[in-house]
């Protein structure tokens, strides 16, 4: 694998070059989080870091390299933290809080969200494959413990762990796709709700059964007239959007070609012309499909659920589902500035109108008394890091239904891991 610490060490021979590379990775991880991976811009990171096109080839060959770094660098960067938490305190509590502390609020500077790696091939993508396990590995370690310890709740110590780091890697892209203000204590604020989401769930009171709430698929799936033209290509174009959300929502935008699409469904590119002129297009219509999708969600769960936890936890239940899913929405994700300026808007305010109607119904569970929450607004905003995670396939097992899977996950938004909630 290639040696990251080896390469970075080269170039920053003095303070001032050290801090260059320093602001080099974190430019570059700006561009990252808003362009994605395979879209990083050498000019615009050059002139973000304040150096000459020519002067930031003296740190990285090219803009696949800088991206590769940068992502290296925010995956040790995770893994310092993680060291710092766990070396500070025995307490498998206190380390996570310490962990995502350290990480959110003590952090200076901007990290990229993980992710995007099939954008890379060889020994790259799986040095960057294995640097996230390694992250998610340590942390399923510290939640082993606090359960072999009686304090956290008997379950999958992997799936606490991914969904501990899908909210924290959410938070960093989270406020581009809703137009947040980069407010000063926002850092502190989002750690508290991730712990409170992980350690003691959103819900005042005892488990409910799941077994009555709708399934996802049976809301998204329609009858087709298979002699009606106009029906038969609409359900062709879905295949194809839901084909691609699946391949985009795995392996990232900027890593899935056309031909991977066009191969996963057996089709040829001129099918695919026959209904998108370019990827482009199809990337925004998989966005606007998404959106229709978390919209059915919402009002599906407004409908069904008894109280305001049973509403926030079916809405949670179902985008579980989805995204375990073979027809997933398409994950809100890295590149949102790489869209055309004409959909980016509208991309903004119909996610935030999506996020304003679910802390709506997390409000009305505070109010009707069954359910909990410090901070409506961000405890929201980093649920949606749990089911984001899912999306990218790491906790599929062939041994447990997706049914099963979406209730363990929901079942930590809901109750926390935490025995002793109290």
């Amino acid at each position: 694998m290639p040696d990251t610490s080896e390469h970075a060490a080269m170039p920053v021979a003095t303070p001032k070059q050290a801090e260059r590379w320093r602001k080099l990775l974190e430019c570059a991880a700006i561009q990252i989080n808003s362009h994605g991976a395979g879209g990083i811009g050498l000019d615009a990171v050059a002139k973000a870091a304040g150096l000459s096109r020519n002067a930031l080839y003296y740190y990285v060959s090219d803009k696949s390299e800088l991206a590769y770094l940068c992502l290296a660098h925010s995956c040790e960067a995770i893994l310092a933290d993680l060291d710092s938490a766990m070396a500070a305190s025995d307490d498998p509590v206190a380390q996570i809080q310490l962990f995502v502390e350290r990480n959110l609020v003590d952090r200076t500077g901007s990290l990229a969200v993980l992710g995007d790696y099939d954008v890379f091939e060889g020994d790259r993508r799986e040095d960057l494959l294995a640097k996230e396990k390694a992250i998610l590995d340590r942390v399923c370690g510290c939640v082993s413990r606090g359960m072999e310890g009686g304090i956290f709740r008997r379950g999958d110590p992997h799936i606490v762990a991914n969904c501990l780091i899908g909210m924290m890697n959410w938070v960093r892209l989270a406020p581009r796709w809703l137009g947040e203000p980069l407010e000063e204590d926002n850092g502190r604020r989002l750690a508290s709700a991730i712990d409170q989401l992980l350690l003691r769930g959103c819900a005042a009171g005892e488990r409910r059964p799941t077994d009555h709430w709708p399934v996802a698929q049976q809301l998204t799936a329609t009858a087709v007239n298979p002699f009606d033209r106009d029906e038969v290509r609409e359900q062709k174009r879905e295949q194809l959007l839901a084909t691609a959300s699946h391949l985009f929502n795995r392996r990232g935008i900027g890593g899935t070609s056309l031909n991977d699409i066009v191969a996963e469904l057996g089709a040829t590119k001129g099918a695919f012309y026959h209904y998108f002129k370019d990827k482009t297009e199809l990337v925004v219509e998989c966005y606007a499909r998404s959106f229709e999708l978390y919209d059915t969600f919402l009002e599906t769960a407004r409908s069904c659920g008894a109280d305001g936890l049973e509403r926030v936890l079916i809405t949670h239940h179902l985008n579980c589902q989805a995204q375990l899913g073979s027809a997933p929405p398409l994950m809100l994700q890295a590149g949102l500035d790489a869209l055309p300026e004409a959909v980016r808007s509208q991309f903004v305010s119909r996610s935030q109108d999506i996020w304003l109607k679910a802390q709506q119904l997390l409000a009305s569970g505070v109010e009707d008394g069954s359910c909990i929450a410090d901070d409506i607004r961000l405890v929201t905003e980093v649920s949606a890091g749990t089911f984001a995670w899912l999306a990218r396939g790491g906790l599929r097992d062939a041994d447990v239904s997706e049914w099963d899977l979406a209730d363990a996950v929901n079942d930590i938004v809901g109750y926390g891991i935490l025995v002793d909630r109290a």
